[in-house]
């Protein structure tokens, strides 16, 4: 592993993971479980770096007990929590709403299309379904839960991707991420 490589990162994009979350909720009929939406947002952005080489939604993904999450979706979702995302996703205990729908505008028709087709995966499981399945990934390690980070490099590698689409990747996070610190994206 080399050191470029570990330091890849992608911003979290708060507004796509309303939107995502939103028409999830509406593919559900109107409302579903926070748990089952933050495992498909980890399996989303996982599935999107594997085929893609970004995510859908980025930031920092982290072990937790019951899974890996995103670790900025799952702070923004936490109830009392004032963001974009409270503002139009509503959650009373584990069940979720869209309160006020943030459209899909900052989506494109593959990002929609990956949400529905990862959704299908997640959306009829149980709580100890979702929690075996989302701990059958070799990156999530159930040894380690205290919330240690789970480097894009590591997905990538368990993802079956070779060490020079790695490095590819890692090149176009910098650059994305110096573009973003000109243009304040």
């Amino acid at each position: 592993m080399n050191a470029m490589a570990q330091e890849i990162h992608f911003e979290f994009d708060e507004a796509k993971a309303t939107q995502i979350a939103a028409f999830l909720i509406r593919k559900s009929g109107g409302a579903t479980d926070h748990y089952l939406l933050m495992k498909c947002f980890y399996d989303l952005d996982r599935e999107a770096l594997s085929r893609w080489g970004q995510p859908v939604i980025g930031g920092a993904y982290e072990r937790f007990e019951h899974g890996p999450v995103i670790r900025e979706a799952f702070q923004v979702s936490k109830v009392g929590v004032k963001s974009f995302y409270s503002d139009h996703i509503h959650r009373a205990g584990n069940e979720i709403r869209v309160s006020n729908d943030p459209g899909t505008d900052e989506l494109s028709k593959v990002e929609r299309e990956l949400a529905e087709e990862v959704w299908k995966r997640w959306k009829n499981l149980t709580f100890a379904q979702a929690r075996a399945k989302i701990h059958a990934l070799p990156e999530s390690d159930e040894k380690n839960l205290s919330g240690a980070a789970i480097p894009i490099e590591a997905i990538l590698k368990h993802c079956g991707k070779s060490k020079k689409f790695i490095q590819a990747i890692a090149e176009d996070a910098k650059a994305a991420k110096a573009l973003n610190s000109v243009f304040r994206i």
